[in-house]
């Protein structure tokens, strides 16, 4: 239990030369701790020794919150609170210092500083406990707020505010002591603006049920939480005057419809999160309203300058691979105009400075094409494709492209192999191994109990994820605030994933389904 302020307390000098390690501690409270019938306008807290305030106004949580903040300020080893709002009749009222009030000296942190009074005639002592997770970094959710509310639309309203509420400690743990009997709709929130509301980009979860404070301490809740779907689908986008409209959008948008409003035929790809389109045909010389639909309903406008002039002018080209690559995989062309593959193509290839044959095939209709060759292992290769292999609706031609990249040895690769156990027989997950630059590089549908491999990995580290798919899209689906269905769960391994050069590496998981709350 949190300790309640100290009745009395026995104040010892230190030695010579000691750094003095002990935090503040209350003598005296005016009214007294645990108080009925309250009517005071201020509080007063008599220190052991000479104190200041840390950052008061973020640290002081009131609960049920007032609407406005006390005032709260110091003199040598006093603490005066004044309050500034009437207080509720019958109501049981927590003031929680969290680290508010330190010592003047060593800046010592007074301990588990809570202040409680009733105005009516007597002190609720129901409570809550639990633990917050943060579903998508598998990790636990410190400093978020627990809310109660009476009405389960509340985190939402503009006016209401929580009765009750607490922040959770490092480990995710929470407690809300001092609760009146009734049922309550319990949310956690990462309350950064703290208005005690739930505002776009925050990361929120709720207890499906209605809770019950209760004199249980072994009763514990479990809160997922994660951010859920922005309202409009553009997280970002970029325009230029080829008639060219980039996007990025989050996975659940990614139906989102595309049109022109004068009726100009879109060409669309797709290069992950990113929507990338352009407007075909003769340019207008004019700036183009785009729509996006979803739903059928509008739910942005973008217009997007389409003038030939830009087009005229010849485009480079460049290739999606790094320097190193594997034997056997893609390399893509790619430009930044929607452009047409020419009959006649003029390309050149070598390998360890040798001729060899190499060619272009579309992959995905505007503005990539694949480059067509046999690459081995432990080859070095250079490319050029010159002016002329592709052209624009406006004649515009391709820059030259020089490009230089190396296949790895086999010896430089190494294998990864995975025994997973924990797993639910009938239940969908999905597994996926990202490198640094947190790139999938390997996805595993319908993932079961078991051993599995993954062969030809660069060295280097790597990070692997098993998510709780329910709805089996292969993405991780946060919490929806319409409906209030929760969040799908992320598993994320534990340690670092080492791959080395020529070698096998064996890794065992077992996943724990289940929340070990202490």
């Amino acid at each position: 239990m949190i300790a309640l302020l100290s009745a009395c307390a026995q104040v010892r000098s230190l030695p010579g030369g000691d750094k003095d390690s002990t935090p503040p501690v209350v003598l005296m409270a005016f009214p007294p701790n645990l108080s009925t019938q309250f009517n005071s306008k201020s509080i007063t807290l008599v220190f052991n020794e000479y104190v200041q305030l840390n950052n008061i106004n973020q640290e002081l949580l009131v609960s049920p919150p007032l609407p406005h903040n006390p005032k709260v300020k110091v003199k040598k080893r006093t603490v005066i609170i004044s309050l500034q709002d009437e207080l509720m009749p019958n109501t049981t009222y927590m003031f929680n210092f969290g680290d508010g009030i330190i010592d003047v000296n060593e800046n010592n942190k007074a301990k588990d500083l809570l202040y409680v009074f009733s105005t009516g005639d007597v002190i609720d002592s129901l409570s809550i406990r639990g633990q917050v997770r943060d579903v998508f970094a598998d990790a636990v959710a410190k400093n978020f707020k627990v809310l109660l509310f009476e009405n389960d639309t509340d985190i939402f309203a503009k006016k209401s505010l929580p009765l009750y509420f607490t922040k959770t400690k490092e480990d995710g743990s929470f407690v809300i002591p001092h609760l009146r009997e009734g049922n309550f709709f319990m949310y956690a929130l990462d309350d950064l603006n703290s208005n005690y509301k739930w505002d776009e980009g925050e990361a929120i979860g709720k207890q499906i049920e209605t809770v019950t404070p209760s004199s249980n301490d072994s009763l514990l809740y479990q809160i997922q939480t994660s951010v859920p779907i922005p309202a409009k689908p553009i997280l970002d986008y970029k325009t230029d005057s080829v008639g060219r409209f980039q996007f990025a959008l989050i996975p659940e948008y990614h139906n989102v419809e595309i049109k022109s409003l004068n009726g100009i035929d879109v060409m669309r790809t797709t290069d992950g999160d990113t929507i990338i389109t352009w407007l075909k045909g003769a340019p207008t010389n004019r700036l183009e309203p785009f729509s996006m639909m979803r739903n059928e309903a509008i739910s942005d406008t973008i217009e997007v300058p389409f003038f030939d002039e830009a087009q005229k002018k010849n485009f480079p080209l460049s290739i999606s691979s790094n320097k190193k690559v594997k034997a056997g995989s893609v390399v893509a062309i790619n430009a930044k105009v929607f452009m047409t593959l020419n009959e006649n193509i003029s390309i050149s290839a070598t390998q360890d400075s040798l001729p060899v044959t190499a060619g272009i095939s579309p992959a995905q209709a505007g503005n990539t094409f694949n480059l067509e060759m046999n690459l081995s292992p432990g080859k070095q290769y250079h490319i050029e494709i010159f002016p002329g292999t592709f052209s624009n609706a406006a004649g515009g031609t391709n820059d030259t492209l020089r490009a230089d990249f190396i296949t790895y040895k086999k010896e430089e690769l190494g294998l990864l192999q995975f025994n997973v156990s924990g797993l639910t027989d009938g239940s969908h997950y999905f597994f996926s191994l990202s490198d640094k630059m947190n790139e999938v590089v390997f996805k595993k549908s319908n993932l079961e109990n078991g051993i599995f491999q993954i062969p030809d990995l660069p060295a280097g580290e790597y990070s692997a994820k098993i998510l709780e798919d329910d709805n089996q899209n292969e993405r991780f689906d946060p919490m929806n605030i319409k409906s209030s269905k929760p969040s799908e769960v992320m598993h994320n391994f534990p340690g670092k994933v080492a791959v080395r050069s020529n070698w096998e590496v064996k890794l065992d998981w077992e996943v724990k389904l289940d929340w070990e709350v202490k």
